[in-house]
């Protein structure tokens, strides 16, 4: 139903999947996340799209819009999920961006369990086999006087839950007051592994480093972490075709060595930091908080407020982080058992996390009340939307 529009208890809904179909809704999703005061959730569409281990995934866009006569036009709330594929071919699992929530559901804040659920039952009614959404907030609430009738003809049970996920790093005026936030052993480290690294190895800081794409896939080889070549590769092209403000610098040696990487956007006053190589073979000189150090110093330099590392971090800095919500919610359809479903799923993901947690509790599938019948805008019929009309709509089942 690609492309098509539905509309589930009063909303109207519209499912766009691919990569193309999805980068024409950019400006809108960029506009949508500034109402949502999530200002670097689409910022950088392309690229995130494009990731090494995104790549092969199909993404799918629910698009959720407003009603009524001032909101014919209006995006309310966005969904972007990728589907797994096996040989090219959809498996019929949704999966949220596993580095982050925040690029998930794009809402006001107390509008995204709503979107969440509305995006799970449409993929659902659409055949899907599982649909896993992550998204910044609070899980609604499910008391038995909210539960709402079940819908007993389908045949898919649910489970939600909430746990709490690094933020950003507060970014002061000067590099002094950022690292105040910071243990007092933090702090130490920081500054010790940096002047060790200047007085052993020669070390500076290179802006926008030039590496051939044979060095850089040769420089992965040596990391923790390591990517495959090609996915090594995938990455080299994606740098080359970023804008100039791209974040990229790199931790050089006297002797010409290159001993760390790092790769992330800016946007407005914050800054993402997406990926980090640090050489394996180093680890007396802890490489990565070198490369922290200077970071912390890049980001005061550049007046920035907020800094980002895409899918946590484990590092010490993460301590002085400010901590963000996250609700997990999965649905599954009972053609195949959790189980199986769990081994179809990334490990130590948290999908697969959900499905092996015996202490969980799963519901047969219901609408909330407070989620779907509000009164308001979103129950209008949506008219026009864009320069395009949009195709008759249906009601789907339930």
């Amino acid at each position: 139903m690609t492309g098509e529009l539905a509309r589930l208890a009063g909303p109207p809904v519209r499912i766009v999947r691919g990569r193309e179909g999805v980068l024409a809704w950019k400006d809108r999703l960029v506009e949508l996340s500034r109402r949502a005061a999530q200002t670097n959730a689409m910022a950088w569409l392309e690229h995130d799209l494009a990731r090494p281990l995104f790549a092969l995934k199909r993404p799918t866009l629910i698009l959720i819009m407003g009603g009524g006569a001032d909101g014919a036009n209006e995006l309310r709330a966005a969904v972007l999920l990728y589907e797994h594929r096996v040989f090219g071919v959809g498996s019929r699992l949704f999966f949220s961006d596993y580095h982050g929530a925040a690029k998930t559901v794009i809402a006001a804040e107390g509008e995204r369990a709503r979107a969440a659920f509305i995006a799970s039952e449409l993929l659902m009614q659409e055949g899907a086999l599982m649909v896993h959404i992550s998204y910044e907030g609070d899980q609604p609430q499910m008391d038995a006087a909210g539960r709402g009738r079940q819908a007993e003809e389908q045949r898919w049970t649910w489970a939600i839950r909430q746990r709490q996920a690094i933020g950003y790093l507060l970014v002061k005026d000067t590099v002094d007051a950022t690292l105040a936030q910071l243990g007092k052993h933090t702090r130490r480290n920081l500054r010790y592994y940096r002047r060790r690294a200047e007085a052993e190895l020669g070390q500076e800081l290179v802006d926008h480093p030039e590496l051939t794409r044979d060095e850089f896939v040769a420089f992965t080889r040596r990391c923790s972490y390591a990517l495959t070549d090609e996915q090594a590769a995938r990455r080299y092209e994606g740098i080359q075709n970023m804008p100039a403000k791209y974040l990229y610098l790199g931790l050089r040696a006297a002797n010409g060595e290159w001993l760390s990487l790092i790769g992330g956007h800016t946007h407005e006053s914050d800054i993402q930091i997406d990926w980090q190589m640090n050489r394996a073979d180093m680890p007396s000189y802890s490489l990565c908080t070198v490369m922290r150090s200077h970071l912390i110093e890049h980001a005061v330099r550049h007046q920035t407020r907020r800094l980002f590392f895409v899918g946590g971090t484990a590092h010490s800095i993460r301590s002085a982080m400010t901590p963000v919500k996250i609700a997990d919610l999965v649905v599954l359809h009972d053609k195949l058992p959790r189980k199986a479903l769990s081994r179809m799923t990334r490990p130590n993901g948290f999908a697969r996390e959900m499905l092996s947690n015996t202490a969980l509790e799963w519901h047969r599938w219901w609408r909330i009340p407070s989620l779907y019948d509000q009164r308001g805008s979103w129950r209008k019929d949506p008219g026009r939307e864009g320069p395009d009309e949009l195709p008759e709509a249906h009601r789907l089942r339930g």
